[in-house]
């Protein structure tokens, strides 16, 4: 039977699937304004939370919801193949 497992904040392991999910895409020289705004939207918001004028849910809920946009676009299968990429070259030993 198929499962899927999370672990968006590295408590499981010590690489991030959003990490992954950037290397990805960044070896590859794909999605680089996907992954500019990414990042403009998400890093203030880890800079508010370290400050304590947000909450760890708010910050994590934003942060992990917003994954898809990286797959945004790609076949079920193109995702598919992402996502075994990200599991065994990217979390896979960690």
């Amino acid at each position: 039977m198929p499962f899927a497992l999370f672990d968006l904040d590295g408590t499981l392991t010590s690489a991030h699937i959003w990490g992954g999910l950037m290397a990805y895409f960044s070896t590859r020289r794909r999605k680089r304004l996907t992954h500019a705004l990414y990042l403009a939207v998400h890093y203030p918001l880890y800079g508010l939370r370290k400050a304590g004028l947000i909450g760890e849910y708010p910050f994590r809920y934003r942060w992990s919801s917003n994954l898809g946009w990286y797959l945004r676009g790609e076949s079920e299968t193109d995702a598919a193949a992402i996502g075994d990429w990200v599991a065994k070259t990217y979390l896979e030993g960690t």
